[in-house]
């Protein structure tokens, strides 16, 4: 696969004017997998009541474009079966998640879990709920801050039980919030862990301290599976101007006198290889590019940082991608081939080459 991307260099001959730049991008959407499997735990039946898990719907088949920077969520509903013989009104609900392997590597950032690859890749998400005031779901865990919601219901003798519903989101985090996402297949196990009271008047506290003395804790295990393609799209182009010059100077100066600088950017899935060229523009002649003003012709060459390795079709490039919050900038040099023979006329001359990655 390959993209590329429009990178002028100018130079001016008694006025001053910027090339334009145009960038064509090749995206490739990675697919993200949430799958969900059930396992109850025997839910701890408490003065109040118990309540058991009566359904635990799948998120089914994200698109992700973790370059790209593309939103990417899916929901899915959460049902609970209550009941109590004693007389109450109303259902707090804590609701955290944790590795269901114990592994705490894949949800120590609070709120923020962790799919994993191997040892040096990971992919992160967040979960919500849709009453939890736009709060992540935290960690189960020592601090149990997390976010909740209270149900409340008509208690009869003869209507005992409710069911207790919510809309879960899966958010994968956009790139600034991830580092090192690699191409492949992450998989992992968790937990969704909802603790609950029953309460016959005013719930005696928030989530945000967790609940003191719940009448039970249900422990729901869930999978989620990504696959993510290997991506990479250029970025942060940075023209290449010569600025004003005396036309003279290039019959009377060496190699190496006129030179100007550019920049190429590139973006790519953690570690995945790709290589960069760069053509010989609109105006080449035996393969030397030439800048253009009406008839009139300068040649140059593109070299790579530094100003001695060349940088065309035959002479590429090579790097491997960064982690994804993080732009690989790859500095251009432009060099006027002099000495010339004729000094050449007055005018703006432009040039327009087109820059490739392959990955």
């Amino acid at each position: 696969m390959y993209m590329s991307g429009v990178f002028p260099p100018s130079r001016c001959l008694g006025s001053h004017k910027r090339a334009q730049s145009n960038i064509f991008l090749c995206l490739l959407a990675p697919i993200i997998f949430a799958i969900l499997t059930l396992e109850l735990s025997p839910a701890a039946a408490g003065g109040g009541g118990f309540c058991t898990l009566k359904s635990l719907g799948t998120f089914g088949n994200t698109v992700v474009d973790v370059v790209g920077n593309a939103a990417a969520s899916a929901t899915s509903q959460v049902e609970y079966n209550c009941r109590s013989s004693t007389k109450f009104n109303s259902i707090q609900f804590c609701t955290y998640i944790q590795a269901a392997d114990g592994n705490q590597a894949n949800s120590q950032a609070g709120s923020t879990f962790y799919q994993a690859r191997d040892a040096n890749a990971h992919l992160a998400w967040q979960m919500r709920l849709q009453n939890g005031g736009d709060m992540p779901v935290g960690k189960f865990g020592s601090t149990r801050s997390t976010v909740g919601w209270t149900h409340y219901t008509n208690w009869s003798p003869s209507n005992q039980s409710t069911i207790a519903s919510q809309q879960l989101t899966l958010t994968y985090l956009d790139r600034q919030q991830q580092d090192r996402v690699k191409a492949g297949v992450y998989s992992n196990a968790y937990q969704l862990v909802t603790q609950y009271k029953f309460n016959t008047g005013t719930p005696a506290s928030s989530c945000s301290s967790g609940i003191a003395d719940p009448d039970g804790t249900i422990f729901s295990n869930f999978m989620t599976t990504a696959n993510v393609t290997k991506n990479c799209q250029l970025e942060n182009f940075q023209d290449i101007d010569f600025g004003n010059q005396n036309g003279l100077e290039f019959t009377s100066r060496g190699a190496g006198q006129f030179r100007a600088y550019g920049n190429v950017g590139i973006r790519c899935t953690y570690q995945t290889p790709y290589k960069i060229s760069i053509n010989s523009g609109n105006n080449p002649e035996n393969g030397v590019a030439r800048l253009k003003s009406d008839n009139n012709f300068l040649p140059y060459k593109l070299l790579q940082a530094g100003c001695k390795a060349a940088w065309d079709d035959k002479n590429v490039l090579s790097g491997n991608g960064n982690t994804v919050n993080i732009v690989d900038n790859h500095q251009v040099c432009a060099e006027i081939l002099t000495p010339l023979a004729i000094a050449p006329a007055p005018g703006i001359y432009i040039d327009a080459v087109i820059v490739t990655a392959t990955f």
